[in-house]
């Protein structure tokens, strides 16, 4: 059996779809990282918490974690399915469904296929842009709306409610029950233009080797 670190390694560039400006993180990783580990990798990279059914996809082939999914429609399990498995090669890509429900579609396209380095620790994330979108906002259509809004915030234009503002005046025409409950949910604290690739890493080193 071979070594950990005999592992040839992966780079990785995931955008999420349907979301412009491009929203993308570029990692590296072990080709013995399974599926079901990239999963959990993904979900640091994008700041979720991982409790939505998701699905690989691999050429015609599907992947999961959820045995009902396997007895059903025959998916594979993704826990016993490595990167080395798949037969990857630069300039090939597959997918990752994330929440059936907000439909968070990645692609994930092998930028490169490089030697084994038995020195680094894997994975890694490299660069990438903006922060992940909040969970359960709505998928693409939902983030975009809340990108739209904080701008109008950051313009004066709307503004954001304070955390001990209170309830407003019913009798006020002016206020915007739905925009008001929405910027409430988001929280002062959202940059959708956030980056930290310190904090990415952090979180990631609980699966070096």
């Amino acid at each position: 059996m071979a070594r950990v670190k005999d592992s040839q390694i992966y780079q990785l560039r995931i955008d999420i779809a349907s979301i412009r400006p491009p929203l993308w993180r570029r990692i590296a990783v072990r080709g013995n990282t399974t599926l079901n580990r990239l999963h959990e990798i993904i979900q640091v990279l994008f700041d979720w918490s991982g409790y939505h059914l998701h699905e690989f996809e691999v050429g015609a082939v599907e992947f999961t974690d959820d045995p009902e999914s396997q007895r059903e429609f025959g998916m594979r399990s993704e826990k016993r399915v490595s990167l080395d498995d798949l037969s990857l090669a630069a300039g090939m890509a597959f997918t990752y469904l994330y929440d059936f429900g907000d439909g968070w579609y990645h692609r994930i396209k092998v930028e490169k296929v490089l030697p084994p380095d038995s020195t680094g620790v894997y994975p890694v994330c490299l660069t990438g842009k903006r922060a992940g979108p909040l969970e359960d906002c709505g998928g693409p259509w939902g983030h975009a709306e809340i990108v739209k809004l904080l701008k109008q915030v950051a313009e004066g234009q709307i503004k954001m409610p304070a955390w001990d503002e209170g309830p407003p005046d019913e009798e006020d025409e002016e206020v915007d029950y739905e925009i008001r409950e929405r910027l409430e949910w988001v929280g002062a604290d959202y940059d959708p233009e956030a980056f930290d690739l310190e904090a990415i890493n952090a979180a990631l080193k609980r699966f070096q080797r």
